[in-house]
């Protein structure tokens, strides 16, 4: 999906953006060692103009390599993409679109990060570099990038974080029915017609425990209508029901819980019976729904029972009001409960008496549970992909911390000196060093978590 993609171009520009910032860090720190080098340059007779253009040409060069190389790796690894994904995304190196995006994305972050140190390194004052007194001024600069870069990971780390514990939800979600084990397959009319021979067929192999029939997939949703009416309908209700055919079996062998009344009891009376969910209560404004009028397009009958609320579709759906009609004779999808030894020996059996109706038609079966996860699979990757990132975005934030300490220790070497002959600590002077970074990360703290939460409460807004 579109969102999907836009979603991953964002992450990818954000861990452009703190690659970009370690860049500069790193570019700052090493500039001390730089220093004597401008200094007799400008000496020399070089301008400031020159240098500058000097230090924004290594910068062009390097980021260069570092996009050739990237572009490779792209092509290396797109085939383990595109097997993980299941797209078959290809780059054509004949096609200007790339070329442009490569091109603006490699002007974009040349700007972005060549500016400022070069700026900084040709602006040193060649008589101060040359007699040592050079000295950096604390740049509060230096420290808003630091607090950007880790606001962006931590709120890549919380997107992580969130999205694993949903997926590991949905996984674990009691869905208010049995799904473990059980194997669907949809009849045509042929098989369907015979159900009953079929049912007992199958129950002989040991490997069976159950057998039902019902109208609708478990899954992946049946027919709805608004086509009905039951007393006390108000004039401007528009309710649509969820509907499904069913027999007296399939609330056992799903473990749908009966909240009210009493099931199908497969009579000729049940024709006119209907079972609804507790959603479908609610949104009727029914207080006493047991005996209640109701009819579901041309059938009119009544409501007999009420069955606790279940995930009959995606989770990213809320439950809708829903219908159980007494109609076997409509039921066309397969349900076949195993036992987790017999899998494999009720899958044979399924696929003789298959072969018996539908000689030269494939059969095609599902598991229920695997079904399930399946709708979760872009989710899932999504996931993966999340974690991967959340690695790079780590790593380079902590590269560009390692930047900063440098940058510290470089400029704080004769104190750190003069404390230790003082009689300082190792701990003692880590503080030190330590003490300003601590700060800036409780900051992106600070700014990241209320960034991060109004980003995955909307992304959860779906389910």
């Amino acid at each position: 999906g579109i969102g999907t993609v836009r979603i991953f171009i964002g992450v990818a520009l954000m861990i452009l953006v703190i690659a970009s910032i370690n860049y500069i860090n790193l570019s700052t720190a090493r500039s001390l060692s730089r220093s004597k080098e401008v200094g007799i340059r400008k000496i020399i007779g070089a301008g400031r103009k020159e240098l500058f253009f000097q230090f924004i040409l290594e910068t062009t060069l390097l980021f260069t390599i570092a996009a050739t190389l990237a572009v490779s790796i792209v092509f290396i690894f797109l085939p383990f993409f595109n097997n993980f994904s299941g797209k078959h995304i290809s780059l054509q190196l004949s096609s200007i679109d790339l070329w442009s995006y490569i091109l603006i994305m490699l002007i974009g972050t040349l700007l972005l990060t060549s500016i400022y140190p070069a700026l900084l390194l040709s602006n040193f004052d060649p008589i101060k570099v040359l007699k040592g007194r050079f000295g950096m001024k604390k740049s509060n600069f230096r420290k808003i990038l630091v607090v950007l870069q880790f606001t962006v990971s931590i709120v890549l780390i919380a997107m992580t974080i969130v999205i694993g514990r949903q997926l590991e939800y949905i996984r674990n979600k009691n869905l208010g029915y049995e799904k473990s084990n059980i194997i669907s397959v949809a009849m045509a009319p042929k098989m369907a017609q015979h159900f009953d021979a079929v049912k007992s067929d199958l129950l002989k192999n040991k490997g069976v425990n159950d057998v039902i029939r019902l109208g609708r997939d478990m899954v992946y949703g049946g027919v709805s209508t608004g086509d009905n009416d039951w007393d006390g309908k108000p004039s401007n209700s528009n309710l649509w029901f969820s509907m499904t055919y069913s027999d007296q079996f399939a609330l056992d062998f799903f473990k749908i819980k009966l909240t009210q009344g009493k099931n199908f009891t497969g009579s000729m009376a049940d024709s006119t019976h209907f079972l609804i969910n507790e959603t479908a209560v609610r949104e009727m404004g029914l207080k006493n729904p047991i005996g209640t009028r109701l009819r579901i397009r041309t059938v009119p009958g009544t409501i007999i029972g009420v069955v606790k609320d279940f995930n009959y579709a995606s989770v990213r759906q809320k439950i809708e009001p829903m219908v159980f009609q007494f109609s076997p004779k409509d039921c066309q999808q397969l349900y076949i409960k195993t036992n987790p030894a017999g899998t494999e020996s009720a899958l044979h059996a399924l696929q003789q008496i298959w072969k018996n109706y539908y000689d030269d038609m494939p059969i095609n079966y599902s598991f229920l549970d695997e079904s399930y996860q399946k709708q979760y699979m872009s989710e899932q990757k999504q996931g993966t992909l999340f974690n991967f990132f959340a690695i790079i975005a780590i790593l380079i934030s902590c590269l560009g911390l390692l930047g900063l300490c440098t940058y510290t220790a470089q400029l704080k070497t004769k104190e750190i000196g003069i404390r230790k002959v003082l009689g300082a600590s190792v701990s003692n002077l880590w503080q030190l060093l330590s003490r300003d970074f601590l700060t800036l990360v409780v900051i992106s703290c600070l700014i990241a978590i209320p960034i991060g939460y109004f980003v995955m409460d909307n992304w959860l807004q779906q389910y």
